[in-house]
């Protein structure tokens, strides 16, 4: 990615290098688009920032410095759901203050771009971080007139890009019958001009109001744009080397007159001659172009091939017209080199889609950047490689990542294609260079070897999990009857993050999907990539039929931390779902009724918004509404649940911990984000299962105080005041990298959560024999990570 050395001089004109690179491909669960860097030494430019990316990040070293603007192909929570981690990394001051060094960052997009970003400032405080929003017009180019690429919507001595809008066969035709000619005329006068509303982020939220929710009103969502942009980067034509035998040939003097020439300049030989640039130098090469081509649906190809023909530019190498002045981005015209190809695998194996793929020639090599490109192969390789390590100790606690299927439909090859793997890069400039470059791909991931690595290296720890696993349950108290006679098909605790504040690379951010077999499954708390996470978990059928048997979704407070994946999650479920989706129950604190407002806008989400205040036994604050009464009750019904209670804790306003019993007879808790709460411990009482955050060690009291968080030993204290029978640590900092240090407040009815661990409750009795092998697992643990970061978000 490159380091940053001295002052950044936004005039530098020479490049030395630039290129574009492939990161994520949609992550290896497929539920998010990929994402591209096009980078330049001074610049950088983002395409797409699914949800993960974040991580992603910090898992592959790459630095968000120098960002000048994020370009979405799509405005939903797939292309872009992970900007609300990127911003909270861009305004943590640790950073060191990334855009301070710059203009703002831009965030461009089509249609609905500026309502995605007033969605993010319901929750974030984004004052720090300067970013401004462009919104492109409905269309970027006339259909009745001949096919052009439409001005760039951003431009400068690096690069021109141009966005060419696909809005879909529906969408295009509804646009097109609003519209008399003469509006149609001057929307495309404005395209002209490559932005409509180019507006500073904060001027934008001071005049935007979402909607207002009233309690238990249920939201289907807007139906979702089907527009998606691709982008025509095009760097400056390459001047062609200076001849200065030739210039003096010519009676030029060495000296000024030859850098004028240089830098495009006429100028007058001794002999009176007047002496032109192109007469000096070799001839001039049409700058590097690339695509970044996103085609959402087989609907959107006739616009594709319409809008971008690859007979819009040349389709062969070769020398340009002469240079007169400085080179330019716009000036430049030639072949295509690459085309990054963010469409589906269904729409790529469309026999117009491959012609007009291969109607740009050999000369232009094809990078599948789609997931069915991925192959399953797992990107967050740490996470990855610390599960299949987990499994060999102890399949029954942490099972092995399911890989998202490979797309094995035979088709034929094309030309110059090429399957994109993570960080691959095609190289622009120098042109010596130019082609693809794989030297950053990571090496490829197996289960068998980091286990097989294990066993050789650590055999004790081996022996000593099996020992655990097989040895009596630990003698503190007696299992409760509801323990010793369960099946295994009444409930798991899995989690799915257990990271506080932001990723790191061996854990997420916080939440836990509870499922209840016959009575289907609760989330509780919803930070971003838990989509992804439950596809690991459960492997794409398994995570699509959780979503679809989602009874409740429970938000403990406002963090992002806590709550950025949730939209994901709703509109993924709303699209397994469809037209007929029941809404699901949302029950969380005040504040989140203004970001499920603001996505609403975009994305269908089928949910009912309910305070978590209504689940306070006696709060003067309950709506006392019926619909809220009765839909509360429907849910626990259907959760198979006795009682459903959330407990006010001590952390930010409006921040709760939940209480959930069953009418099979086990008892759940779970803390949400607090300092040590005696309410909580009183309202657990007797818990089967206490969840509760322990993001610092003993030895960081001040810390914690100053941040609203649980110590260790007071996390492991409010278990025992509440008299639980397993206590399960979770929410660490990141600065504990892969295990917390419990010191001395270990305990025989205390473990440590991991993320992607499923808890069984026929496996509660021998779950804390497992923590003495697990802190010799990772005796040597790094340096510490990270310090949390002070949270960039609206209390």
């Amino acid at each position: 990615m490159g380091k940053r050395t001295g002052k950044q001089d936004h005039q530098q004109t020479k490049q030395s290098s630039a290129h574009v690179q492939i990161l994520g491909l949609g992550l290896d669960t497929g539920d998010s688009l990929p994402s591209a860097l096009l980078f330049f030494d001074q610049q950088r430019y983002l395409f797409n920032a699914g949800e993960g990316f974040q991580r992603y990040c910090v898992e592959h070293k790459i630095k968000l410095a120098r960002m000048s603007g994020v370009l979405a192909t799509r405005i939903s929570t797939e292309a872009i759901g992970g900007l609300p981690g990127m911003f909270i990394t861009m305004a943590d001051s640790a950073c060191g203050a990334l855009l301070a060094h710059s203009d703002a960052m831009t965030l461009y997009g089509p249609k609905g771009v500026k309502t995605f970003m007033n969605a993010l400032r319901t929750f974030m405080n984004l004052r720090d971080v300067p970013i401004s929003v462009s919104e492109f017009p409905t269309s970027t180019s006339d259909p009745e007139q001949a096919a052009s690429l439409p001005q760039p919507t951003i431009k400068n001595d690096l690069v021109s890009i141009h966005p060419v809008i696909l809005t879909g066969q529906q969408e295009a035709e509804q646009a097109s019958d609003a519209e008399g000619p003469a509006a149609k005329r001057q929307r495309i006068g404005e395209a002209a001009s490559g932005l409509n509303g180019h507006e500073n982020g904060a001027e934008l939220g001071q005049r935007w109001k979402p909607a207002d929710l009233e309690e238990g009103q249920v939201v289907t969502g807007a139906t979702g744009s089907q527009a998606a942009v691709c982008y025509v980067c095009q760097l400056p034509r390459v001047r062609g080397k200076f001849l200065p035998q030739k210039a003096a040939s010519l009676g030029v003097q060495r000296g000024p007159l030859f850098g004028k020439l240089q830098k495009g300049e006429s100028v007058q030989s001794a002999n009176g001659r007047m002496v032109h640039p192109h007469e000096v130098q070799e001839p001039d090469q049409a700058g590097p172009c690339v695509i970044i081509a996103d085609c959402p649906t087989p609907g959107h190809v006739p616009q594709l091939l319409r809008s971008l023909p690859a007979s819009l530019f040349s389709t062969a190498a070769g020398p340009g017209p002469p240079i007169t002045s400085e080179p330019s981005a716009e000036a430049a015209g030639g072949p295509v080199n690459c085309i990054v190809h963010f469409s589906p695998a269904h729409v790529v194996s469309e026999a117009a889609y491959r012609e007009w793929m291969d109607s740009f020639g050999s000369q232009t090599t094809h990078l599948l950047a789609n997931t069915s490109a991925a192959g399953g192969a797992p990107v967050l390789t740490s996470s990855a490689r610390i599960q299949a390590r987990l499994n060999l100790l102890a399949p029954q606690y942490f099972s092995i990542p399911s890989a998202n299927p490979v797309n094995t439909a035979e088709e034929k090859p094309l030309k110059a294609t090429q399957a994109g793997r993570n960080l691959l890069r095609y190289m622009l400039v120098p042109v010596s260079r130019q082609g693809i470059e794989s030297g950053e791909v990571p090496e490829s991931f197996a289960i068998a070897d980091a286990q097989a690595e294990l066993a050789s290296e650590q055999p004790d720890t081996v022996v000593m999990a099996s020992q655990a696993l097989s040895a009596d349950a630990s003698s503190a108290c007696a299992s409760p009857e509801v323990v010793s006679r369960a099946d295994r098909e009444l409930l798991e605790v899995c989690f799915l993050g257990t990271g506080a504040a932001i990723p790191s690379k061996y854990r997420n951010v916080t939440s836990l999907y509870l499922r209840l077999f016959k009575n289907g499954g609760m989330l509780l708390d919803c930070g971003e990539g838990t989509l992804s996470q439950l596809i690991r978990l459960l492997g794409p059928a398994g995570a699509d039929s959780a979503l679809r048997g989602l009874n409740c979704i429970w938000i403990s407070h406002i963090h992002a931390d806590h709550h950025a994946g949730l939209p994901r999650v709703l509109s993924r479920r709303a699209q397994l779902c469809g037209h007929a989706a029941r809404p699901i129950l949302v029950l969380g604190p005040k504040p989140l009724k203004r970001v499920l407002a603001a996505y609403a806008e975009l994305e269908p989400l089928a949910f009912q918004w309910v305070d978590c205040v209504n689940t306070v036994p006696n709060s003067l604050e309950a709506s006392g509404e019926q619909v809220v009464a009765d839909s509360i009750q429907a849910a626990q019904e259907s959760l198979g649940l006795s009682r459903l209670e959330s407990v006010p804790v001590v952390h930010c306003r409006n921040a709760y911990g939940i209480v959930l019993e069953s009418t099979a007879g086990w008892k759940f808790a779970f803390s949400g984000d607090t300092r040590p709460c005696p309410e909580l411990a009183a309202a657990a009482k007797d818990a089967t299962i206490l969840v509760h955050e322990a993001t610092f060690e003993d030895d960081l009291r001040d810390q914690a105080i100053a941040k609203r968080h649980s110590l260790t030993c007071e996390a492991v204290e409010i278990g025992r005041q509440a008299g639980a029978y397993r206590v399960i640590l979770t929410h660490f900092s990141q600065r504990y990298p892969k295990i917390p240090v419990l010191g001395d407040s270990r305990a025989e009815t205390t473990c440590i959560a991991f993320d992607l661990m499923t808890v069984n409750l026929a496996d509660l009795p021998r779950l804390p024999n497992l923590t003495p092998a697990l802190e010799m697992l990772f005796k040597d643990q790094e340096e510490l990570g990270a310090e949390e970061p002070v949270p960039q978000m609206l209390s």
